[in-house]
């Protein structure tokens, strides 16, 4: 997996928590999201939710479509925006 590093501002990686990081990508595999390499390469600041901040938004989302979030996504990338504004 190549992460382009210049594309993220240094308070993106100053927000970055490894255990943080790791609970996320536990809980995406347990929805069996199977493009979690694809989030950690284009949308990084995703994982600077601190882990229980992420769920709820999950979780908001997920109910916006119908509990059927990760095939949503995988239909609409763009779906990963809303985690910035919900």
């Amino acid at each position: 997996m190549d992460i382009d590093l210049g594309k993220y501002e240094n308070v993106v990686y100053d927000n970055l928590d490894e255990e943080n990081i790791h609970k996320i990508i536990s809980f995406l595999e347990e929805k069996n999201c199977s493009f979690i390499d694809q989030l950690l390469e284009e949308y990084l600041d995703i994982f600077t939710f601190q882990y229980d901040e992420f769920i709820l938004k999950y979780n908001i989302l997920n109910k916006k479509y119908n509990d059927n979030l990760i095939d949503a996504i995988i239909d609409n990338m763009n779906i990963i925006e809303e985690f910035y504004t919900v």
